[in-house]
């Protein structure tokens, strides 16, 4: 109510309530009538009222999710901020945690949105920056993916943040609609996992890989030392196919810059830098205790 300026009365009106009844519902002593459905009409009224960054950015504090932005669907945040006014904290989860339900989503043809690559230029390496960058290459390796004939590895090793893509609801729903897609395929997923050492990290990488994890298509290599922040990464090989790299020695996303190659080389010397990185982390492994399946946070 704070950031859409909206007053008791002007919500009692959206309700058809009085505004004692509002006042009510802001102390906790009274809770939203669920044969009304007055959690639904409040959160659709200001799902409405939220369509700046800023706002936005405000309930992705309140609500734990930091997918929350401009480009979600007024549809979508309403069915967050529906369980976040009912205190359903389990319902909550499963809106954070959007992906599981993307494994019974039709995927969309994601081949269309990129043009394919000239036969002529068939092995290429192309530079890309920032985050628009980032965002490309995402679509042309999902793309590349989707249009291999048989299926194969993924290789990721992901030491970043994700809000840069997070931050692009049609990208982030199109990635999670083609997961099941290569799943089905029978492709299966190779994971070095770093420590999970934020609680937004920690939503972020459940957010995409826990559909993964729950089909068995998957196998995580758990990386046990802590690094800082200044110096990420990011790795996704296809072998024989294509590779992504993404580096920054600076927070955030903006300053990164993304390599993107089809070539033979580059892709065989990527896969051989993940093999030599899983080889040494499972030997780690063997010294460390283990907890369970599900990565844990530091």
């Amino acid at each position: 109510m704070h950031i859409t300026q909206t007053s008791n009365k002007v919500l009692a009106a959206e309700l058809g309530v009085d505004p004692s009844m509002v006042s009510l519902l802001r102390t906790g002593k009274r809770k939203p009538a669920v044969k009304t459905g007055q959690a639904r009409r409040m959160a659709a009224y200001f799902a409405r009222r939220c369509p700046a960054a800023f706002q936005r950015q405000v309930l992705s504090e309140m609500l734990g999710q930091v997918s929350i932005s401009p480009t979600m669907t007024m549809e979508a945040l309403a069915n967050a901020l529906v369980c976040w006014l009912e205190g359903e904290s389990e319902h909550l989860a499963e809106v954070i945690l959007s992906g599981v339900g993307a494994l019974h989503v039709q995927p969309e043809r994601t081949a269309q949105t990129v043009p394919a690559p000239a036969a002529a230029a068939e092995h290429q390496t192309r530079f890309f920056c920032g985050e628009a960058g980032r965002r490309e290459v995402m679509e042309l390796m999902l793309q590349r993916t989707l249009e291999m004939d048989e299926p194969g590895l993924v290789l990721t090793v992901i030491n970043d943040i994700l809000e840069w893509l997070l931050s692009d609801y049609p990208l982030t729903r199109k990635l999670q609609s083609g997961f099941p897609e290569l799943l089905r395929r029978g492709f299966f997923f190779h994971q070095i996992m770093p420590p999970l050492n934020y609680i937004n990290r920690y939503a972020e990488s459940l957010q995409f890989w826990l559909p993964i994890y729950a089909t068995g298509q998957a196998k995580v290599y758990y990386y046990p030392r802590l690094r800082g922040n200044l110096y990420r990464r990011s790795i996704i090989v296809i072998p024989g196919q294509c590779v992504q790299y993404a580096c920054s020695v600076a927070p955030g996303s903006k300053s990164d810059v993304i390599l993107f190659s089809t070539g033979p080389q580059l892709v065989a010397a990527f896969e051989r830098q993940f093999q030599g990185a899983r080889r040494a982390v499972e030997a780690v492994d063997e010294r460390t205790p283990r907890t369970g399946g599900i990565p844990s946070m530091s």
